[in-house]
């Protein structure tokens, strides 16, 4: 059997995309997170997407230029992203490297989604948190203002 390639160039990379968004655009679950809540545009989006693990991968640091926790933060505040969506964002991402990939590049993408993940979920549960509690005090003020 001949080796699978690693993550080392950038073809590598846009394989990767292409066959891991195939797998999410056919996630009951995970489509419609793309399609309906995201409203992303395909076209736009997948070479984003190659850039950012072209940055991450392969160091091209003017690949990527745009805020990913901001990217994701929009989506949430329209659907709050919980974690069986990590689950299955997560094991499309590793189903797709352990079947087309292997090598220290593609283990150093495992690792690296690993992490952004978890500190992605981490940010935004954290941040829904800091703003229900804001609100909280923002109606307890009102409340005891309206008994004075």
């Amino acid at each position: 059997m001949e080796p699978k390639p690693d993550l080392d160039h950038p073809e590598a990379i846009h394989h990767l995309v292409q066959t891991f968004y195939g797998r999410l655009l056919n996630d009951p679950v995970m489509a419609p997170v793309f399609t309906e809540v995201a409203g992303v545009d395909l076209d736009a989006h997948l070479p984003t997407i190659e850039a950012y693990w072209r940055k991450m991968l392969l160091g091209e640091k003017d690949a990527y230029q745009r805020n990913m926790v901001a990217q994701h933060e929009k989506v949430h505040d329209r659907m709050p992203l919980q974690a069986v969506h990590a689950d299955h964002w997560y094991r499309h991402f590793t189903a797709t490297l352990d079947s087309e990939f292997e090598g220290p590049y593609a283990d150093r993408a495992e690792y690296l989604a690993t992490r952004i993940l978890a500190n992605l979920m981490k940010w935004l549960h954290e941040r829904d948190r800091n703003r229900n509690d804001v609100a909280a005090e923002t109606a307890e003020t009102a409340d005891e203002r309206g008994n004075n």
